[in-house]
């Protein structure tokens, strides 16, 4: 099981985290999913079919068998392998005769698989809802559109699927079609489809468009009550109050929960708002809210947070909020046996190869969503992001990007990012170590083969700024070119090291000024002093993913290049 530690007890994991042993940090894990066909994801370029991470997710799609293998390794070696045979079934016989629905507003069927129950002449929803039950898949036919006007709302145990039928025009990117069937909520304040009080077991809404069709609905999807093996893959959402989510106030539970290369902007509060026990966000673009965060995930004991592009928060507002609230129940909460109570903290979590725009002035914030709350985020690993202020919507007003990552998190961390500060504000600071209000301070951040960059610096420009109560923080092997002026640590902490880095004032990059966000590159050039300067760290590859060291020793800065 991905992010499995051996049967280890949390007070042995958290006695080796003391030691400076950290089994989700300091070994390689490599992912094969043994799906060839599977492409690459829009953001970030990389294949689907590989990853790497102690916490992984990947979604099959064709029928067929998987063999998913895995190897773990460090500085030293091998350390095990292991294989995992997958069984995909064929929905066509899941889902044989009629118990495959497909609903088109006029008669035309084409493309809806033989045997089908067949609901033509149909532009409500709810003309099917009495099909929207386990044990059956309602297939929507692409170019058509259809009114949602009451919440849709059941207890299913699965499998339930709905989706799409038809020939897809011109996928974009991340697969999803321009002619996406369209469910249009002409609801106020309600969600289009929420959870009943026995919640979603086995679900999946893939290939669908949602549209906020009165200007005022609540949510496309929803899950008040607890939702366990749910898939959202390939939904366009527009509007609504919180496109996509979940909340635990009327049921603990949520488990195994996957949110993949949907496409939701310009909501008026979060974009996304989840938890769950273990939660995968892969490939998605999440972009735009009036008022409030990008994504903010509430729980994640296991999460994975992988490709996607987080970007323009509050961008009507001058709230300055998040692209990413990454925080944890409250210690009261984990007390607490009953409905309102959570399981486990937020930890565990890989948040990497994501594309970060915008939504000033903190971009992503790891810790308590307030300074009076008890909450405990830890061991995170951060790696191979993009934190790019300029790209995307900026607010209209609230200020310019100050601080880039915020850590109010305990053991987190940090390799193989680059850090732009091109569009942020002039006292620009990378990564800011310290605690937030009454939780626990910072311990064991690790700052590792991070680069950092920006042209326009001013006097308080710093990489990295330590709180006073922050300690056995380590910065190695980071690499910054400010200009005209700029630090890489502010602030001491406790016990704080700080090695084997570089700063400059000459940007001696191959084009970090490219006029395209996407197209600025950032590797060193020829006599930067950063190549096979770097002291032996856990930092396995680089920001492409090539593996460290090449030649004599690790490069400093999130690129190896020789």
């Amino acid at each position: 099981e991905p992010g499995c530690i051996g049967g280890l007890s949390d007070q042995v994991i958290f006695d080796r985290v003391l030691n400076n042993h950290r089994e989700y940090a300091d070994q390689h894990y490599e992912w094969s999913f043994g799906d060839a066909a599977a492409g690459a994801w829009a953001i970030s370029g990389k294949s689907k079919d590989s990853a790497t991470g102690y916490v992984t997710a990947h979604v099959l799609e064709q029928p067929g068998q998987y063999l998913v293998s895995l190897l773990v390794s460090d500085e030293s070696g091998t350390l095990g392998s292991y294989t995992v045979t997958i069984t995909v079934a064929d929905p066509d016989t899941v889902y044989a005769g009629n118990s495959t629905i497909c609903v088109a507003n006029g008669n035309d069927f084409t493309g809806c698989p033989s045997g089908a129950l067949t609901v033509g002449s149909t532009t409500n929803v709810a003309a099917v809802e009495e099909h929207i039950v386990s044990g059956r898949r309602v297939l929507f036919r692409r170019g058509d559109t259809f009114d949602v006007t009451e919440t849709i709302s059941g207890a299913y145990a699965g499998p339930l699927t709905l989706g799409a039928f038809g020939s897809c025009a011109t996928p974009d990117a991340q697969g999803i079609c321009a002619n996406a069937p369209i469910l249009n909520g002409t609801l106020v304040a309600d969600s289009m489809f929420s959870t009943a009080s026995q919640g979603w077991i086995d679900v999946r809404f893939m290939d669908l468009s949602f549209v906020d069709g009165s200007g005022a609905a609540g949510s496309a999807l929803l899950g008040p009550y607890k939702m366990t093996d749910v898939l959202w893959l390939r939904l366009r959402t527009r509007g609504f109050d919180t496109p996509l989510g979940n909340s635990h106030w009327e049921h603990r539970g949520h488990d195994q929960v996957t949110v993949a290369e949907c496409d939701a902007a310009t909501g008026r509060g979060n974009i996304i708002y989840i938890g769950a026990n273990r939660l995968a966000l892969l490939g998605n673009s999440f972009r735009d809210p009036d008022d409030s965060h990008v994504a903010r995930v509430w729980h994640a004991p296991m999460a994975v947070i992988s490709h996607n592009q987080l970007s323009g928060s509050s961008i009507n507002s001058d709230t300055g909020r998040h692209a990413l609230k990454l925080h944890t129940p409250e210690e009261s909460q984990l007390a607490d046996p009953g409905p309102s109570g959570l399981d486990g903290r937020s930890r565990y979590i890989v948040f990497s190869d994501n594309l970060i725009g915008s939504s000033g002035p903190w971009p992503v914030a790891i810790g308590p969503q307030s300074d009076h709350y008890d909450e405990r985020v830890s061991d995170v690993v951060v790696e191979r992001n993009r934190f790019f202020p300029g790209f995307g919507t900026p607010s209209c007003c609230s200020n310019p990007v100050s601080v880039a990552l915020l850590i109010w998190a305990r053991h987190v961390t940090v390799r193989n990012n680059i850090f732009s500060g091109d569009g942020s504000d002039n006292g620009y600071t990378g990564i800011f170590v310290g605690p937030r209000g009454i939780e626990p301070s910072p311990v064991g951040t690790r700052i590792l083969n991070n680069t950092f960059y920006k042209s326009d610096s001013g006097s308080g420009t710093s990489a990295v700024v330590i709180g006073d109560t922050a300690s056995e923080t380590t910065i190695r092997n980071n690499l910054a070119h400010f200009a005209p002026t700029g630090t890489l640590v502010s602030g001491t902490g406790i016990n704080t090291t700080e090695d084997h880095n570089l700063v400059t004032t000459d940007a001696q990059l191959l084009d970090p000024d490219h006029v395209d966000f996407l197209l600025k590159d950032f590797r060193p050039s020829a006599g930067t002093g950063a190549f096979d300067q770097g002291l032996a760290a856990p930092v396995f590859d680089d920001f492409t993913g090539t593996a460290r060291p090449l030649g004599g020793g690790l490069d400093l800065g999130a690129f190896e290049m020789q």
